[in-house]
C-alpha cells in the first residue's frame, strides 16, 4: 500500500475542509467517492515530539480534577515505548509508599495502586485516553527485578541518580543530571520524596530523595514522602505554540 503526504498552504486554523484524493493512472486522474474523502480542520500547534527533553526539557500544562499542573517533558521514547515521559515539576502532595505490613514490594503497594490508578483519574477523559501503557522493571526487597506494565508510575532511584550495584532499574534521566535538579518541593516547602525502589536491610526499606536531591533510604511505613507521579504521552500529541504564562504549553484537544 502507497502512502502520500501532502501539504496544502493557505488554510486558516478552525476551519473545516473537504479533501479529495486524485490519482493519476493510465487513463488521467482518477478518484472515487467512496474512501478517496475527508474532512480535516487544521489547528496550528506543536507535536510533543518536537518539544526538547533532557536537561533543557519544556514544560507542559495539564488539568488535574480542573486545576493546571506543570509537568516536565523528560525523555522521548521512554522503555523504548515510542511515547514522552512526562513528570510532575512539583510533588503532588505526601504519602506512605505502604500503610500496611503488606506487600512489602513496589507491585501492588500503595503507592504503585495510587500512581497507576486514582492518580490518573484526576485528569480528563481525553487525556486518559492518550496515556501509553509502558515496560518498567522494579527492584524488589529481594533484590529481584520485575517488569511491570504501567501507565502511571514512580520513578526508580537509578533514573534519577544513575545506575548503581544497588539499583538497575532503568538509565538515568538527562534532567535529574545534578542535585539541584532533583529537589522537589510541596507547597512551595523542599520535600524528600518516593521512588519505586525496594530493598532489604534488616529492615523493610525503601529508597527515596532526601531534601538535598540525595539518596535516602526509610521504612517502607514509617513515614509520609513526596509523590511524583510520571506518565508517558504520544509524541504525536498537539500543543500550542504560545506558551502559558509560566512557560508551560497547553494541550490542544
Amino acid at each position: 500500500m502507497a502512502i502520500a503526504k501532502a501539504t496544502i498552504p493557505g488554510l486558516a486554523n478552525g476551519t473545516e475542509y473537504g479533501v479529495r484524493l486524485f490519482v493519476e493512472g493510465k487513463f488521467g486522474y482518477q478518484t472515487a467517492l467512496e474512501g478517496a474523502t475527508a474532512m480535516a480542520t487544521p489547528r496550528a500547534g506543536q507535536y510533543l515530539g518536537d518539544m526538547l527533553d533532557g536537561e533543557n526539557a519544556a514544560t507542559i500544562s495539564l488539568k488535574e480534577s480542573g486545576t493546571d499542573a506543570v509537568f516536565v517533558v523528560t525523555k522521548h521514547n521512554y522503555s523504548g515505548s515510542g511515547g514522552t515521559l512526562i513528570v510532575r515539576r512539583n510533588l503532588y502532595d505526601k504519602r506512605k509508599f505502604n500503610k500496611s505490613g503488606a506487600p512489602s514490594n513496589y507491585n501492588g503497594s500503595d503507592a504503585d495502586t495510587w500512581a497507576n490508578g486514582s492518580y490518573l483519574d484526576l485528569f480528563d477523559t481525553a487525556i486518559k485516553e492518550k496515556l501509553i501503557p509502558v515496560k518498567i522493571n522494579s527492584r524488589e526487597t529481594s533484590g529481584a527485578t520485575v517488569l511491570l506494565s504501567r501507565k502511571g508510575f514512580f520513578l526508580a532511584a537509578s533514573e534519577i541518580l544513575g545506575p548503581s550495584a544497588q539499583f538497575l532499574e532503568g538509565d538515568q534521566l538527562a534532567y535529574f543530571g545534578d542535585d539541584q535538579s532533583r529537589i522537589r518541593t510541596y507547597n512551595g516547602v523542599a520535600s524528600s520524596w518516593l521512588t519505586r525502589t525496594c530493598f532489604s536491610a534488616g529492615i523493610v526499606t525503601l529508597h527515596v530523595i532526601s531534601t538535598l536531591g540525595k539518596l535516602s533510604n526509610t521504612n517502607q511505613y514509617d513515614k509520609t514522602h513526596g509523590s511524583l507521579p510520571a506518565f508517558v504521552l504520544p509524541p504525536d500529541m498537539l500543543f500550542s505554540i504560545e506558551p502559558n504564562a509560566d512557560g508551560s504549553y497547553s494541550p490542544i484537544l
